[in-house]
C-alpha cells in the first residue's frame, strides 16, 4: 500500500515504515536520507543493501 503525505504532515509525526525487497532499496534510501522516518522494519537482505550503499564518514 502506498501513501502520500505532505512534508508538513510528516514532520510532526512518528512514522515507522515497513518496506523491503530489491526494487524498494532506492526509495527506502531516499526516505531515510530525508530523515522522514523514526523507524524502519525490513528484511535482512534489504538492510544489507542499504548499508552497503551508504558511505561512512
Amino acid at each position: 500500500r502506498a501513501l502520500a503525505l505532505a512534508r508538513e504532515d510528516i514532520a510532526n509525526r512518528r512514522i515507522v515504515a515497513v518496506a523491503g525487497g530489491k526494487v524498494k532499496v532506492r526509495a527506502i534510501k531516499s526516505v531515510l536520507e530525508g530523515r522522514y522516518l523514526k523507524g524502519l522494519i525490513t528484511d535482512e537482505r534489504t538492510a544489507r543493501s542499504l548499508v552497503e550503499q551508504t558511505p561512512v564518514g
